[in-house]
């Protein structure tokens, strides 16, 4: 099973106020696959890992933002969108304390 990330926010710009004026087409948002079949979420191990793997895609998937913003704050708010986005796609991680993996894993 794939899981696709997808970034609903403006990239920069002249790109940021076109999507406020018009919804952006899921195909042409930047997006990555995240594959999460080998995964057992139904194990703490699982969803940590699970979770560790949403984090890096929503890393790469808002890494052009990250490139044009000196304080990084349309960056980090694209990571948490899209972190969030991808989370309730994911009934498992409904329930997942992000602070434990915080603290666990760095």
């Amino acid at each position: 099973m794939k899981l696709l990330i997808l970034l609903a926010a403006a990239t920069v710009g002249a790109a940021q106020a076109q999507a406020q004026a018009q919804s952006i087409d899921a195909l042409d948002a930047p997006h990555v696959a995240v594959y999460v079949g080998d995964l057992d979420q139904n194990t703490d191990d699982g969803l940590a890992k699970l979770y560790k793997r949403l984090r890096e895609a929503t890393a790469r998937v808002c890494e052009p933002l990250h490139q044009y913003d000196r304080l990084d704050t349309a960056y980090t708010k694209c990571r948490e969108n899209s972190l969030e986005r991808a989370m309730a796609q994911l009934p498992a991680l409904a329930g997942y304390d992000t602070r434990k993996h915080k603290s666990r894993n760095g």
